[in-house]
């Protein structure tokens, strides 16, 4: 099945390709770091303004197409980015040196949900709005993947924080575990290479690079996601992703048995980190102290980096500061107040709800075991990072979020098959296979 035609309109055809375009750029925006890592303010900024360009061109695109499917979830993403919003504007805390990253980095984060939404409104197939942002966004972890082992080398990677894949301080390793575990989930279940073998390699590599990071919740969060997705879709492949995840496994365990053994050993070896989860929950007791004296708006979004630096000694990092809560609750509460955070659960619940909902309906489905498994990973992951606060992971819990709300507003076409029919067949017609 192909994304684009010949006779699609230049408009459409655009709107094809910067939707490709997108999707590679917010996985492999993550390298940029990398490349440019002398001057981190500037790329910053530089990455803003790509994300703006990029993301309010397809929303105007989408935005002026006729024809459109009416989405309802918009309405609490307004009443949430609103609450970011009125929290920005009373705080006192946002200043002329934080001023552009604060308001630069939320606009631009915006604008990508808001580009996601436009999208969806349009009457593309759902094969086009799932499969070709998969496979860009695996294109783009691959392209990260591929920059750092270039600009750090692979002994580097894993001579650094604990022998974990990854850059500490300019690609993480939990950052890395992320980009794997998604692009797993995207790999196996949207099928968005047609190659069988090429298919099946790209999985074995991403698991292998997720267990390389030892980010826990990462691993934890496929391993929960691909139980949960296939015993509740009851979709064919199950004998393929346990052997894929045996052999992956099997392998880096081969390849770096005693470096994964060490780094193991040495987490459990300290009660201090098991029971403060490696630190994290003496940043939620200095964070909670904060939280107590603007516990309705909030401090403002990305200021957390600016305020933190007094209570670095207190919460025991050895780090300069720290830039999230490693809790997306937590994140949202202390950047927005408990107003955000009110509207930022109905969003996170309202997802889960319409996951169920296509559980019941279509329960024979890769697609609807991609949003079992991905929407639990996202789901886990919030527990200990803070990216669901408006950050990547609220971008594909948002894309996850609208593609079903196409599914359930799509009306059907004159030949009786909705927009939704290749990628979510009835049970009846046939059953979905690898």
């Amino acid at each position: 099945m192909g994304y684009s035609h010949p006779q699609l309109p230049l408009r459409f055809r655009l709107i094809q390709t910067l939707w490709s375009v997108l999707w590679f750029w917010i996985s492999a925006k993550y390298a940029t770091s990398l490349l440019f890592s002398s001057n981190l303010k500037l790329l910053s900024a530089i990455n803003s303004i790509i994300t703006l360009v990029l993301g309010l061109t397809l929303f105007l695109l989408g935005w002026m197409q006729g024809r459109k499917i009416e989405l309802k979830g918009i309405i609490w993403l307004f009443f949430f980015c609103f609450s970011v919003m009125l929290s920005m504007v009373f705080s006192p805390f946002i200043t002329e040196q934080n001023f552009l990253r604060a308001w630069g980095t939320f606009l631009a984060n915006v604008v990508i949900v808001l580009s996601i939404w436009s999208v969806a409104q349009v009457r593309f197939s759902l094969s086009f709005y799932f499969l070709s942002a998969g496979r860009s966004f695996v294109f783009g972890v691959i392209c990260a993947l591929v920059v750092l082992l270039i600009t750090r080398g692979f002994r580097y990677t894993l001579t650094v924080e604990e022998l974990r894949f990854g850059d500490p301080e300019l690609l993480h390793p939990n950052a890395v575990g992320a980009l794997a575990g998604l692009g797993f989930f995207m790999t196996f279940y949207l099928k968005i290479f047609r190659n069988r073998v090429i298919s099946v390699l790209i999985t074995i590599l991403l698991f292998f690079v997720l267990i390389l990071t030892i980010s826990k919740t990462a691993i934890l969060g496929v391993l929960v996601g691909s139980f949960i997705s296939l015993a509740l879709s009851n979709t064919s492949g199950k004998g393929w992703l346990v052997a894929l995840i045996i052999l992956a496994g099997t392998v880096a365990y081969g390849f770096l048995g005693d470096s994964l053994r060490f780094a193991w050993e040495n987490y459990m070896s300290s009660p201090e980190l098991i029971e403060t989860l490696s630190g994290r929950t003496r940043l939620w007791e200095v964070l909670f102290s904060l939280i107590n004296r603007r516990p309705w708006l909030g401090y403002g979004f990305t200021t957390m980096k600016d305020l933190m630096l007094d209570y670095m000694r207190v919460i025991g990092f050895n780090l300069p500061t720290v830039v999230h809560a490693h809790n997306a609750y937590i994140d949202v509460l202390f950047n927005s107040g408990y107003l955000g955070l009110f509207f930022f659960c109905i969003l996170v619940l309202r997802v889960l709800v319409l996951v169920i909902k296509m559980v019941v309906k279509y329960n024979r489905n890769r697609l609807t075991a991609f949003w079992i498994g991905c929407f639990t990973f996202l789901l886990i992951r919030s527990w200990t990072e803070a990216s669901l606060d408006l950050s990547t992971d609220f971008l594909i819990m948002m894309w996850i979020s609208f593609g079903i709300e196409k599914v359930i507003f799509s009306p059907q076409s004159n030949n009786g098959y909705s927009p939704v029919a290749q990628l979510l067949p009835s049970p009846r017609r046939r059953r979905a296979g690898f």
